[in-house]
């Protein structure tokens, strides 16, 4: 008779290593030479007078991010380089990703696509949109003809 023993955190981690390779994120999966696509994280938000979309962007120059609006769809699109060597330094692991993004929002109805301002402070690529101003109802006076 053999003996075993029933380890069930062995098979969680086995369980949890089938699923990471079945849903990794955009962010690490590549091509062959080290680039491909990948999703940066962001945050839109609603603000009295405006909105506010953040776009987690560290490493990616200014010059290589493209901002856009079309049909009331504001797009973020850009590219980060990676190296693999630089001179005597070589690169032995990486898990920032690398290559081309894009992420693409449908504006609020409210939102006044001419108003846009865009800065890139700290990785942090910010889009300030600004909104409509609300039509007030007004009185019409009748004259005397």
């Amino acid at each position: 008779m053999h003996l075993s023993f029933w380890e069930p955190l062995r098979q969680l981690d086995e369980f949890e290593r089938v699923v990471d390779g079945l849903f990794q994120p955009m962010a690490r999966r590549h091509e062959g030479n080290g680039r491909g696509t990948w999703r940066p994280a962001v945050e839109f938000v609603a603000e009295p007078e405006r909105y506010r979309l953040r776009v987690d962007l560290p490493g990616v120059r200014k010059e290589d991010i493209d901002i856009s609006v079309e049909n009331e769809v504001l797009t973020v699109r850009g590219t980060r380089a990676t190296t693999t060597h630089d001179g005597e330094r070589k690169v032995l692991a990486r898990e920032t990703p690398a290559g081309t993004f894009e992420r693409s929002f449908r504006l609020p109805e409210d939102a006044e696509d001419s108003e846009l301002k865009a800065a890139h402070t700290d990785g942090v690529l910010e889009v300030v949109i600004a909104k409509r101003k609300a039509v007030q109802p007004r009185k019409i006076e009748i004259a005397n003809v």
